[in-house]
């Protein structure tokens, strides 16, 4: 892949990962209430409670920080941006109207795709919540240590 310089194969299977595991990930939220787990709209309405026991606000903030937004996926992202050619395409600032125009297209761009990432983060983890919560919970079970690996 790296001799080849195709950058493309990278970019149309993590597309179609993503887009797979996420559409399974919402499938299988929606379709617990057919199963023997199921939940219903108390059940949601209830979780919605802001409900943190005391002394797990540290970690509630930093589980929620794991949905994504870390620093590899910053870094990444910039990698991505310089082979969709997003700088490229502006050209060397030199000040004029046009090349203004041409990077706020491009800065346009960047927060269409942060936002799509940004939904799709909290939608599968939204999901993911969502299981947990209607598998575990009834189950009284509480994993603890690797056993949620």
């Amino acid at each position: 892949m790296i001799y080849s310089n195709r950058y493309s194969l990278v970019e149309r299977g993590a597309v179609i990962l993503v887009m797979v595991f996420t559409l399974l990930t919402i499938g299988i939220a929606v379709g617990l209430p057919f199963t023997p787990f199921a939940y219903g709209t108390e059940d949601l309405l209830s979780g919605f409670g802001f409900q943190i026991p005391a002394g797990a606000l540290g970690i509630a903030i930093a589980m929620f920080g794991l949905t994504g937004v870390g620093a590899n996926e910053i870094m990444a992202y910039t990698y991505w941006c310089a082979e969709k050619g997003y700088a490229r395409w502006v050209g060397p600032p030199d000040g004029s109207d046009e090349w203004v125009r041409r990077a706020n297209g491009w800065i346009k761009v960047m927060y269409k795709d942060a936002y799509l990432a940004w939904g799709v983060y909290t939608i599968s983890t939204l999901a993911f919540f969502l299981m947990g919560a209607a598998v575990l919970h009834p189950q009284g079970l509480v994993p603890e240590g690797n056993e949620m690996i």
